[in-house]
C-alpha cells in the first residue's frame, strides 16, 4: 500500500507539471522543516547556511 501511494504520488506529480496546473494534485516528494533560521554552521547546500534571512 506505502508504494503504491508513492507511485500514484508521482504519476500526479509529473502529469500535473506537464498540464501545467496552477494548484498541485499530489502531495510534496520532500519536506524540510526548520525551526528557526539562525544556524552558525554555514553549510553550503542549507538554505539557511548561505547567509540569506528570507
Amino acid at each position: 500500500m506505502f508504494d503504491l501511494r508513492h507511485r500514484i504520488n508521482r504519476i500526479l506529480i509529473k502529469l500535473s507539471y506537464r498540464l501545467g496546473v496552477s494548484t498541485l494534485w499530489s502531495m510534496p516528494k520532500k519536506l524540510a522543516i526548520d525551526p528557526t533560521n539562525h544556524c552558525d554552521l554555514k553549510c553550503p547546500l542549507c538554505p539557511t547556511g548561505l547567509g540569506d534571512k528570507t
